[in-house]
């Protein structure tokens, strides 16, 4: 159901950019409270450098839960975290490639002195891949297995893995 003001008219987002609804109808007030819906699945490879160059790379896939509204990289907050890492980029980080409804979606850029390289792929059916790769990144307590949580706005999801750790 579309949400409305007062007078009528149609309010897509909340006043932080988070879409509206979120679950099966809207929320008073200025904030909808938002609902995580898990992934159907999700799964990862990761590998992490400490030494020199710290860093991490991460391949991932990810299937869409069935209670969600479905992914829209361009409007909404992504927040990933690889052990004791925690990446957080705002709504309207990441863009198209290309125009086109299958377009990739990337982010690079600097966050809190780490050079990332994020990047979304649809594969069709709810199903999705995320590549990131961030340094110089420290990570405290590291060992295996490393948990992996991702969140796209409403939906979210954690695994953990078995991380190929190397010094360089």
């Amino acid at each position: 159901a579309a949400c409305t003001d007062a007078s009528g008219n149609p309010l897509n987002s909340d006043q932080r950019g988070v879409r509206r609804p979120q679950g099966k109808g809207c929320d008073s007030g200025a904030y909808e409270l938002a609902s995580n819906v898990p992934f159907a699945n999700f799964a990862a490879y990761l590998a992490i450098a400490t030494g020199r160059h710290p860093g991490f790379a991460l391949s991932s896939t990810f299937t869409l839960g069935s209670g969600s509204a479905g992914l829209q990289p361009a409007s909404e907050a992504m927040t990933l975290q690889v052990g004791s890492y925690t990446l957080t980029l705002p709504a309207g980080s990441f863009h198209p490639l290309w125009n086109g409804s299958n377009a990739p979606f990337a982010y690079t850029g600097t966050v809190n002195g780490v050079n990332l390289a994020l990047g979304l792929i649809r594969l069709g059916n709810n199903r999705f891949q995320l590549d990131a790769a961030g340094s110089p990144v420290t990570f405290t307590d590291l060992h295996n297995p490393v948990t992996v949580s991702l969140t796209f706005g409403e939906d979210a999801g954690s695994t953990t893995v078995n991380a190929l750790i190397t010094a360089y």
